[in-house]
């Protein structure tokens, strides 16, 4: 592969600040996986948490890990995992000719995938994709919601009733000014049952 676009990479990425500081630093490989920890203390376990089968290195972790796959496999958005390399990966997602979804969408599922992680191995929680899922289009609507023009107040959240599904739909709209201006619309859909499980989720961008 060649050098990395990151003028695109800066360009295209929209979630939140923090969610965009932690895909580059998974781009830097400068994540506190057990592969990294190693080089300064030989005496870290190297097996990934996750699986329990592999050395945990940042493209085990984030992309060849069982956990991993799994969340992407379950995630109704094209999310494609397949490359040599970190870099290699998400320069595919760069490339894909969906206005940034995929990025994006891939940069909050490695944050959510990260947290899993640490809430394994820190609090003892045990894994499960579909809360993985769920966190990620949240934190997904939370940027929908932050570049909102007009903000309106908002209702507290409630679970439906046990014989019913609920619909969150959320949309954002942004005219951005400047040379190289353009209006983008974002619409999020969620379709949640009883338990607080994402039945169905769509995220879509159009850009003009």
């Amino acid at each position: 592969m060649g050098e990395f676009p990151w003028k695109q990479f800066w360009k295209q990425i929209k979630i939140l600040p923090k969610i965009q500081n932690f895909v580059w630093k998974v781009l830097q490989d400068g994540i506190a996986v057990y592969e990294n920890l190693r080089k300064y203390n030989p005496s870290v376990q190297i097996t990934c948490p996750m699986c329990g089968t592999t050395e945990e290195s940042v493209l085990h972790l984030f992309f060849n890990c069982q956990f991993a796959l799994e969340v992407y496999h379950a995630s109704t958005i094209l999310i494609e995992t397949q490359g040599n390399s970190v870099m290699d990966i998400i320069s595919h997602w760069l490339e894909y000719p969906d206005q940034g979804i995929m990025l994006n969408l891939g940069g909050c599922l490695l944050w959510n995938i990260w947290k899993t992680k640490n809430d394994l191995v820190f609090s003892n929680i045990q894994i499960a994709f579909g809360p993985c899922i769920r966190k990620s289009l949240e934190d997904a609507l939370n940027f929908c919601s932050e570049i909102q023009v007009n903000q309106f107040d908002t209702a507290v959240w409630e679970l439906p009733p046990s014989t019913f599904v609920k619909i969150n739909v959320d949309a954002a709209y942004s005219d951005g000014k400047g040379a190289v201006a353009a209006v983008r619309w974002i619409l999020l859909v969620i379709i949640w049952d009883v338990e607080h499980y994402v039945l169905i989720h769509s995220l879509q961008q159009w850009q003009k």
